[in-house]
């Protein structure tokens, strides 16, 4: 079982353009019109942390 701890939207919403890019380069990820949300997790089987990236964001 997994626990959530965190979520962050990183989309053009929320950075500005060179930062998006900058994200995406850096995570190796295409640049999209919606963005990512970042899934900070915590694995409660093996108490490791780890990030997940998802790319189904809906903009509020």
């Amino acid at each position: 079982m997994f626990t959530i701890l965190r979520v962050a939207l990183v989309t053009p919403a929320t950075l500005d353009t060179d930062a998006y890019r900058e994200f995406c380069w850096g995570a190796d990820l295409e640049r999209t019109d919606t963005g990512y949300g970042l899934l900070l997790a915590f694995d409660n089987h093996n108490g490791d942390e780890f990030t997940a990236v998802v790319d189904d964001v809906v903009a509020l």
